[in-house]
């Protein structure tokens, strides 16, 4: 890297030290991996457990060979120096032309390393919403088209030097559109094609609650994810130099308060209209507020992450309702956190960014970067919504895209992966039957009764 003998100079040693920043930001949003492994697990019947991890396994091995092979070179290769275009990136397929070398601008091994953990997380968000009844093998087909693919083309846009949406004016921090709406809406399309699972609705519409067997499990995802955030957003400021460490701190901050706000708004509203002071919602409602926040982390004021937090929480509210009144069954409610939240998170850039961000909000008398988010959100919804329905489409003309009814029945685990993720005592309801003495005494306390 360095010649032999010679001293680095600085601009070396400060991509080193951006360098090492990314990998630790990189590390931790592919800690949201597990996260979002264990929030699911948690949020299913026990008999689809293991199914639940051996998927969001495979989707992540999936999405790193078509991120390698295919993936980057889509979203980040250049199409000739000569005639560039905001398209599709037709070079860098298979890291072909990447090298390893430090410049003074970036080390293109961990871009590819950072933008892969995200390219991820958008195949696996997709996994929530159709969790418990689609055919293992055809999820593994989609995995490797939404990373491959559907995700690459929208980070060309949005994110490449010469992408059509970024070149008008339209910008998304951290993935608002590529990650979270790609991801939402895409697993939307899917849990409309493969119907709900058995028994979530009566003939009259009337939803059936399949409770989550195990909300320790998901309440431990949902802090995984909350701490990978900060190496998402963070991680997104991309080096500390030139005050990059102060943005770093800002948006650090306001993925905090957002969070914040989305768990407190949700768990009020929730606790309003049900009189239950129940743990998915407030789950959820951090959740929604981490996502919302994503596209403008280091462009509002404090104060607007609350806001923008709690608008978030009021989405996902409203919108997981609306989903279960069309009787479409998406389990993690994944449409409503990161299909809408990331669309509203998308326009809260037109609204409330500041002036010195670039991008100045529509509080600050820009209404023409409103329009530019209004445009690239909608978009965004038009292309998941046709790739992602196309390729479900003729997965399942050819392979077919849901499990059989006595497969559901038993569970995906018992007819697919070899048997329950779970020991044989923890199945078992209640303990062995033995004899039982009741003893009728005057006592006050158990205390007085064993003394």
């Amino acid at each position: 890297m360095f010649a032999e003998g010679k001293a680095p100079e600085t601009y070396e040693i400060q991509v080193m030290i951006d360098t090492m920043f990314i990998a630790v930001c990189t590390s931790m949003v592919f800690l949201m991996q597990a996260g979002f492994a264990l929030l699911e697990v948690g949020s299913v019947q026990m008999k689809n457990a293991k199914s639940i991890l051996i998927k969001n396994l495979l989707d992540g091995s999936v999405g790193s060979i078509a991120w390698w092979s295919f993936g980057y070179g889509i979203a980040f290769g250049g199409s000739g120096d000569d005639n560039p275009n905001g398209i599709i990136g037709t070079s860098g397929f298979f890291l072909n032309g990447s090298s390893g070398e430090l410049t003074r601008e970036w080390n293109a091994y961990i871009v590819w390393a950072f933008q892969w953990a995200f390219a991820t997380t958008s195949a696996t968000i997709v996994s929530g919403c159709v969790a418990e009844r689609m055919n293992p093998s055809s999820y593994l087909i989609f995995s490797g088209f939404i990373t491959g693919f559907f995700y690459p083309v929208i980070v060309h846009w949005v994110w490449n030097e010469h992408g059509w949406l970024s070149q008008m004016g339209f910008f998304d921090f951290a993935g608002c559109a590529p990650v979270h709406m790609v991801g939402g809406i895409s697993g939307f399309i899917g849990a409309y094609m493969l119907g709900p699972r058995t028994g979530r609705f009566d003939l009259d519409g009337k939803a059936n609650p399949m409770p989550a067997h195990n909300m320790v499990l998901s309440t431990l995802g949902c802090l995984i994810l909350w701490f990978g955030w900060y190496g998402f957003n963070c991680g997104s400021v991309q080096s500390l130099a030139n005050g990059g460490a102060l943005v770093v701190g800002k948006v650090f901050i306001c993925t905090t308060l957002a969070a914040a706000s989305g768990g407190l708004v949700t768990y009020g509203i929730e606790t309003y209209i049900t009189g239950i002071k129940d743990l998915p919602p407030l789950i959820n409602g951090v959740l929604a507020g981490l996502v919302s926040i994503t596209s403008c982390a280091d462009s509002v004021d404090t104060w607007a992450s609350i806001i923008i937090g709690g608008i978030g929480a009021l989405i996902y509210s409203g919108g997981s309702r609306a989903v279960i009144a069309n009787q479409i069954d998406d389990p993690l409610h994944a449409f409503a956190l990161h299909g809408l939240c990331g669309f509203w998170g998308v326009i809260a850039v037109g609204i409330f960014c500041e002036p010195d961000s670039g991008h100045a909000g529509l509080l600050y008398g820009n209404y023409q970067q409103l329009g530019y988010q209004f445009l690239g959100a909608w978009v965004t919804v038009v292309w998941s919504i046709l790739t992602s329905y196309i390729c479900f489409y003729l997965i399942d003309i050819c392979v077919g895209i849901r499990v059989t009814l006595n497969d559901e029945k038993v569970g995906m685990d018992e007819a697919h992966h070899g048997g329950s993720a779970y020991p044989d005592f923890v199945k078992k309801k209640g303990a062995p039957i033995q004899d039982v003495v009741i003893v009728m005494t005057d006592v006050e306390t158990p205390r007085d009764l064993w003394k």
